[in-house]
């Protein structure tokens, strides 16, 4: 931005710009320009003293791609860019779980901060969950939100930032012995996943089924399946009608749902002639420790 005025004795431009304000990003204008943003009754001023204007610098960070069962923490990093200043910050940050449609639903875990940051140096405040903290408070998509909130004490500038984010459920892998296979004949088919929770899942169920492969299939487990063991069923399916066809599994327990799967196959009508095809394997008798049942 100019501010300008018509040449004395010209009809050309002159620049008076430096006669009314500082240089632009000289320390005399970022100087001027904070004080006008402090003294501000503006609820829109706090998006404008950032990093450009503020001493400390702050970061929230979360460690993504989280399977469920697992710990995490969120992190709020700071960092004193003044090689002279020491400055106070005290912080809060916050965990709570989330509904589909955004809104939140129970605290999970808060904590306080404070630290005395020294010129030139960086500090981080940490709040890590465990499994036990969220396995009861769990709502449908496993959707958390994280929040932080500080303050610098010497020049009040507070900080707030949030995001949402989900833990991963595990996918039931599936194993076909035919991935292409003529109408009419049997196709056998594994099913399988490990356990990611640290206690035993307890009446486990595989639901198979798909579009024109017959009534679905319910396949209970015999046993628990412990924590790091692999839940693993096997059956067979007729498909009725060709075409692209997906099998779809399901898997439900008393401490875990919504796990899925899915794998395309190819049916052709009946009669045709099939391309030697390289098959899938489906692994044949499971080790001691894993869970499994065969469904024929």
């Amino acid at each position: 931005m100019f501010i300008s005025t018509k040449a004395i004795g010209s009809m050309e431009r002159e620049d008076i710009t430096h006669e009314y304000k500082h240089p632009e990003r000289s320390s005399e204008e970022r100087t001027a320009m904070l004080a006008a943003l402090r003294q501000s009754g503006s609820m829109y001023s706090r998006y404008y003293l950032n990093d450009d204007f503020e001493d400390i610098q702050f970061d929230f960070h979360l460690y993504d791609d989280i399977v469920i069962g697992s710990p995490f923490k969120v992190i709020l990093r700071m960092k004193n860019k003044s090689s002279s200043k020491d400055y106070g910050v005290s912080a809060t940050l916050r965990i709570d779980t989330m509904l589909y449609t955004g809104e939140i639903k129970s605290e999970i875990k808060k904590k306080s901060f404070e630290s005395m940051l020294k010129a030139g140096s960086q500090a981080e405040f940490a709040l890590e969950v465990t499994y036990e903290d969220y396995e009861n408070k769990l709502e449908d998509q496993y959707a958390f939100n994280i929040a932080a909130m500080a303050k610098v004490k010497e020049t009040e500038f507070e900080y707030f930032a949030q995001d949402d984010f989900r833990v991963r459920i595990p996918d039931i892998k599936i194993e076909v012995d035919q991935p292409v296979i003529q109408q009419g004949n049997e196709i056998s088919v594994k099913l399988h996943f490990k356990n990611p929770l640290p206690k035993p899942l307890r009446k486990g169920e595989f639901t198979v089924e798909g579009p024109g492969l017959g009534s679905p299939i319910k396949i209970k487990l015999p046993g628990n399946v412990n924590p790091g063991e692999e839940a693993v069923a096997n059956c067979k399916l007729t498909p009725k009608m060709s075409g692209e066809k997906s099998i779809v599994a399901k898997f439900t327990s008393k401490e875990l749902r919504d796990v899925d799967g899915f794998i395309a196959i190819t049916v052709t009508p009946s009669g045709s002639h099939l391309e030697p095809v390289q098959p899938r394997n489906v692994p044949s008798p499971v080790n001691d420790n894993a869970n499994a049942i065969d469904q024929e």
